[in-house]
């Protein structure tokens, strides 16, 4: 039988009271402290939140959602992401397309500034389907425009989360390719959010989307 002396029980008690305030003190200061490779397993505590392989690496590289379908709501479905993103202290960007200047909402969503910042590039007050075809040519240059300053924004990484409300109905229109919106997707920075909207989503996007929600109306 073994017998332990009462020095090595001190100080075996001493240095498990070490390790756990060690414990402690990183998981206050919100560091990582245990890891696996697999995605059912905890990799980490960071101020009180479990985290996963799969999220702990979505944290990194950022996600991609996209909300579509016939139904009313994908954009308010979008918006609430960016109240939730605002929140916790992140930047947002919010890109409306073919819906006009949008005045009164516009200056509403002024009120949020500067945690959301939304961006109208059309000077119509009606929507893209409703103006003539002479209008149509002018607001063709201001989506353009539109659409270059996500790619600009894309590419610096000038925010947390980027919206682009309405551009898969850029598509619709014909006002962008599919391939350019593929193209677009794929220039964003790391660590940024992106959420697409609109009403019908081609094939070929589904592959850049980490999350993809279809809204549709049951009644």
């Amino acid at each position: 039988m073994r017998y332990r002396s009462a020095r090595s029980t001190v100080w075996r008690r001493k240095t498990h009271k070490t390790l756990l305030f060690g414990e402690n003190v990183l998981f206050l200061l919100g560091f990582v402290f245990s890891c696996t490779v697999t995605d059912s397993y905890v990799v980490g505590v960071i101020f009180g939140k479990r985290f996963t392989n799969r999220e702990a690496m979505k944290m990194d590289t950022g996600i991609v959602r996209i909300f579509y379908g016939e139904g009313h709501g994908k954009s308010t479905a979008a918006m609430g992401r960016a109240l939730q993103a605002a929140s916790e202290g992140k930047s947002v960007f919010v890109i409306h397309y073919l819906k006009g200047r949008m005045e009164d909402e516009a200056q509403f969503m002024k009120k949020l500034e500067p945690e959301i910042k939304v961006f109208q590039f059309e000077k119509s007050d009606v929507s893209y389907e409703n103006l003539s075809p002479e209008e149509k040519k002018e607001a063709q240059m201001n989506i353009k425009n539109g659409v270059n300053f996500a790619r600009k924004v894309l590419l610096t990484g000038e925010c947390d989360l980027l919206i682009l409300d309405e551009v898969l109905g850029l598509v619709d229109a014909g006002l962008l390719e599919n391939e350019e919106l593929e193209n677009l997707v794929k220039s964003r920075s790391g660590g940024m959010d992106l959420i697409l909207t609109g009403r019908n989503m081609d094939e070929s996007i589904r592959a850049y989307a980490d999350e993809i929600y279809k809204i549709k109306s049951e009644k």
